[in-house]
């Protein structure tokens, strides 16, 4: 039952995306398949921050050595403030060198992205009934 302002809601579910706000009848959660995406795009530089503290606020790219603009290979990921430089997944590390040499970049540290992943799993797995 969608609102037009004069009627009274007893029930719905509220899922909200990046493109607005949308209201369901609880009814039709039965018959609903639920897509949940999760938005992990600066994870390695976010557990970056949680085990640096003094990295908060500044721009931290995760991914290969940068040889002084010089290095071969890839961002691996990028905090937003690096983001605001023009630093994204998958670009050279020459090319972000170049965009941000002030940036932190750090190599991937997978022996701490493991467990907290698996720690978001184990909420994800805990919060929605049927989870694939």
């Amino acid at each position: 039952m969608r609102s037009n302002g004069r009627e009274r809601i007893d029930h719905f579910v509220l899922i909200i995306s990046s493109k607005g706000r949308y209201l369901f009848d609880e009814s039709y959660l039965a018959e609903m398949r639920v897509i949940l995406h999760v938005d992990l795009d600066s994870f390695f530089p976010s557990v970056e921050v949680r085990e640096h503290p003094e990295l908060n606020g500044k721009p931290v790219v995760v991914g290969a050595d940068p040889k002084g603009g010089k290095g071969r290979g890839v961002v691996s990921s990028a905090s937003y403030e690096a983001r605001k430089f023009g630093i994204r997944s998958a670009m050279p590390i020459s090319r972000a060198w170049k965009l941000c040499p002030d940036c932190v970049y750090l190599r991937p540290h997978f022996d701490l992205y493991v467990p907290a992943s698996n720690s978001i799993m184990r909420i994800l797995k805990g919060s929605v009934p049927k989870f694939l």
